[in-house]
């Protein structure tokens, strides 16, 4: 038997991730850092989209999916497989993305979310080419500073009335200013809560993990096969024991992820043989 069939064979004997978590975890604290991540399949142009999301406090990739691409409808069935599994979000953490909060609202309507705060300023970089034009530095650096000092939403919103008065001469800086202040309760939503994420970093993190396995593959060569070794990979990430967690997580080194979420009194079956 050649090694491809082996590892076939191996990856079709797995469990279903999704059927992991509902058997044997329940211990989640409800923050979600969310996003989406593009993988070359083949037909798709773009590629097809990982939807996955981290449990912030116990760091568990608990459910993904594999989607033709991040709408609306392939993130509600992500939360509502959430649902049904008994996942308690309350605090969600993701790009800003109208069809990821549309769909987390209408499946779990009392969720909190918080855009974040480093896609919004790349988009606002990106908006004004502060990388190549020297025009909009101040007004971007203002808006860092603003983010930086984790304003409460008053003292936010004074200061982005001192930013109207300063820039509002300038139509584009104003837009921006106009977004800041309508989008104001999602930009500082943490401050609802004690201890959570602002960005989506840990699950970058992740990414930048799943990016550096997927260079060897260069990619699949149908959607079922993709969605199969996914399946395999976030697995492993599951059971895979911690070695570089920081303050404040350095008490999850040692451990898996599935581990810090697993139901009291059960043990970790042997997955992979």
């Amino acid at each position: 038997m050649t090694a491809f069939r082996r590892c076939h064979r191996g990856l079709k004997n797995l469990p279903d991730n999704l059927d992991v978590t509902l058997r044997l975890c329940n211990r989640y604290c409800g923050y979600l850092v969310f996003d989406g991540k593009y993988i070359n399949v083949k037909g798709y142009e773009r590629g097809a989209v990982l939807l996955w999301g981290i449990d912030f406090l116990t760091h568990d990739p608990l459910h993904f999916t594999l989607a033709p691409s991040e709408n609306y409808f392939a993130c509600r069935n992500y939360f509502a497989a959430l649902r049904r599994i008994g996942y308690p979000l309350q605090y969600l953490v993701c790009d800003d993305n109208d069809a990821i909060k549309m769909a987390a609202r209408f499946i779990y309507p009392k969720v909190i979310i918080q855009t974040c705060l480093n896609h919004y300023l790349e988009n606002i970089r990106r908006d004004l080419n502060i990388r190549s034009r020297p025009d909009y530095q101040d007004f971007f650096s203002s808006v860092s500073d603003l983010f930086a000092q984790r304003l409460e939403l008053v003292s936010f919103t004074w200061k982005l009335v001192e930013l109207y008065m300063q820039f509002k001469d300038d139509p584009r800086c104003l837009e921006w200013i106009s977004n800041l202040m309508s989008q104001r309760g999602e930009l500082l939503a943490y401050h609802q809560f004690v201890g959570v994420p602002r960005t989506t970093n840990l699950i970058e993190a992740y990414n930048s993990h799943l990016e550096a396995r997927l260079k060897s593959l260069r990619g699949f060569q149908s959607f079922a096969s993709a969605r199969l070794w996914l399946n395999g990979y976030v697995l492993r990430r599951r059971l895979k024991p911690f070695t570089d967690c920081q303050e404040p997580f350095k008490h999850l080194n040692g451990k898996c992820s599935v581990e810090n979420s697993l139901k009291r009194g059960l043990k970790i079956p042997k997955i992979f043989i």
